[in-house]
């Protein structure tokens, strides 16, 4: 009984070990628009503060972030090799 349990178990992990890397890969293709870029900058910004601040609201944030504008866009070819 026990082998059959290990085996349906090692056969799930790998189910979902494949299914986890189909994901990613679908993942890598994915095109964000700007609109979905903002608020995931939001989000995480959110995240992070709450994490050290409890009083942190979403609508802080949001204030926050019309008041510092647009964001930063690096310009990577001014990079040296």
């Amino acid at each position: 009984m026990v082998l059959c349990f290990e085996k349906c178990r090692a056969s799930l992990i790998a189910i979902f070990y494949m299914e986890l890397l189909s994901l990613l890969e679908a993942a890598r293709n994915v095109v964000m628009t700007p609109e979905e870029k903002e608020r995931q900058r939001r989000s995480f910004a959110y995240g992070n503060t709450r994490i050290e601040n409890s009083r942190i609201t979403r609508e802080m944030v949001d204030r926050a972030a019309e008041e510092l504008g647009e964001p930063y866009k690096a310009d990577y070819s001014l990079r040296s090799e």
